[in-house]
């Protein structure tokens, strides 16, 4: 899993590089309508949307760009994970809001809700903020941001290890915890009359949380995707995971979730399946599938 890692890092480095060798152009923040027949940079540029953490981007992966201020949207997400060792079935659902607080800055607020070995239980809310601090520039370079994130202590573990039994990268906290990140992406113009458009995207990053305490973790956090026109739909492939989880790297996650997001006016609908990859000992790999709704005001 040391070896998924380091091409997560790899990966994240490439699409960083291939965003600054000038195919990027320059888009403003466009409101999502009807994308009906339209060209590929038109359903591009009338889909964007927030991620299953509240904040603008593909899936997991965040953009660097903001919604303007006082656009909200509000939305819920549903995944489903079955795993063969240890036999498992997991299923989360979140709720999510996200406003545009302020120019350059957005705000967004999640809150989970698990069902595992036939028992429900919330779990920490995460309340995020980001920050662009640059406008993607033409041609030269991408839009970058950075994200903050509180994890409350909201929720309780399944188990009363305090351990994750899914092998799952972030378990409870019992005091605290946070996510900082930093976030590059920019959108490509490959056509000759700006007649179709995709996004790359990408960020790394660092979780800890209940520092000095029992609970004590801290590890690296990656992710990478690209969004592509297919006539009305988009087509998303994103890659997420952990880097020196576990101390020693042995339970690195690390996750691929190709999808389709279908917008029609305010309301953008995505849905994709997952393999989700497991470094910790006694757990195998495990598909699963996620599915999202969010409707913007």
């Amino acid at each position: 899993m040391k070896q998924t890692a380091r091409v997560g890092f790899a990966a994240v480095c490439f699409i960083l590089g291939f965003s600054l060798t000038g195919l990027a152009a320059e888009y403003g923040d466009y409101e999502m309508t009807s994308s009906g027949s339209e060209t590929g940079a038109a359903t591009y540029l009338t889909s964007k949307t927030v991620n299953i953490f509240g904040l603008s981007g593909l899936i997991r992966t965040n953009s660097a760009t903001v919604m303007k201020p006082g656009k909200f949207v509000v939305g819920a997400s549903g995944e489903f994970e079955n795993s063969d060792t240890p036999n498992f079935r997991r299923y989360t659902i979140r709720g999510n809001l996200t406003v545009g607080v302020a120019q350059r800055l957005e705000l967004g607020i999640v809150y989970p809700f698990e069902r595992l070995y036939g028992v429900n239980q919330a779990r920490d809310l995460e309340a995020s903020v980001k920050w662009n601090f640059l406008e993607q520039m033409g041609a030269s370079f991408p839009a970058l941001a950075v994200v903050g994130t509180f994890i409350a202590p909201t929720g309780k573990n399944i188990d009363s290890s305090g351990s994750s039994p899914t092998g799952n990268e972030i378990s409870t906290v019992d005091h605290y915890g946070f996510k900082f990140l930093g976030v590059a992406s920019a959108d490509v113009d490959m056509g000759p009359q700006d007649d179709y458009i995709f996004g790359l995207f990408a960020e790394m990053g660092i979780f800890f949380r209940d520092l000095g305490e029992s609970q004590e973790e801290k590890h690296g956090l990656w992710g990478l995707g690209g969004v592509f026109p297919v006539g009305p739909v988009e087509l998303i492939l994103e890659g997420n995971g952990t880097i020196d989880n576990g101390g020693n790297g042995n339970e690195n996650v690390a996750r691929f979730t190709p999808a389709v997001r279908w917008v029609i006016s305010n309301l953008a609908m995505t849905i994709g399946y997952e393999r989700t990859m497991k470094g910790k000992t006694g757990f195998s790999d495990s598909d699963g599938a996620i599915a999202a709704v969010n409707l913007m005001f």
